[in-house]
């Protein structure tokens, strides 16, 4: 029916532990245990601890990521499946913290929670609604902390100039190069693809009217 034998490997006084099970009458290895104590489920040279192997993917594991191993030629995949009102758990532990780092997919309110430092810090809702900050966005992206700032760097222009999107206090601040890295930067106001005003260091031009900021006013 199938067999469990121990195979000595290339001489090498390295011994194996194979499971050979038996479908439509062909008997096949299933499962290996190598001398180093690695596992293989359809894999007789398992390239991690645990390595489950559907079809060969051509790929091999980081050594600083071979606990567990997955691979096919084709799509491959990890469920993780819970009744309908339970969550499905992923967790990031260290001896100081069990839970230091974990996501939840909670079925229940089909919303997904992303854990730091033992914090919820993203969550995703059911509507596909992110927050940042919060557990309960109420708008496409919800950003709530102490100084909410929303920063975009060019790293592709001279001295990567930085700008920011700011809403302490309930003000809304705009920042344009705010390191002063780059000369002359704007901020620009476009509609339908068209520049209606921009504003610069020294002016604000609305197209039709231009107004210097040492007092002067032309149309």
């Amino acid at each position: 029916i199938g067999s469990i034998s121990l195979e000595k490997v290339n001489n090498n006084n390295t011994t194996d532990f194979i499971f050979n099970t038996r479908l439509s009458n062909t008997v096949s290895e299933s499962m290996r245990i190598t001398g180093a104590g690695n596992v293989g489920i359809g894999e007789d040279s398992p390239a991690a601890n645990l390595h489950v192997r559907e079809g060969d993917s051509g790929a091999t594991p980081d050594s600083n990521r071979d606990t567990l191993f997955i691979e096919n030629n084709g799509n491959s995949g990890l469920t993780i499946g819970t009744p309908p009102t339970n969550s499905g758990y992923l967790a990031f532990a260290d001896p100081q913290n069990n839970n230091a780092g974990q996501i939840i997919y909670r079925h229940n309110t089909d919303d997904m929670g992303f854990f730091t430092a033992g914090t919820e810090s993203l969550h995703i809702d059911s509507d596909g609604r992110v927050g940042i900050g919060t557990t309960d966005p109420t708008v496409t992206l919800d950003i709530e902390s102490n100084v909410p700032i929303i920063k975009f760097t060019d790293a592709n222009a001279t001295g990567t100039p930085e700008s920011e999107v700011g809403g302490a206090g309930g003000d809304i601040t705009l920042s344009a190069d705010k390191d002063n890295e780059k000369d002359s930067t704007k901020i620009v106001f476009k509609t339908d693809g068209t520049t209606r005003m921009s504003l610069s260091s020294t002016n604000l031009n609305m197209n039709s009217a231009y107004i210097d900021f040492s007092g002067s006013i032309s149309t």
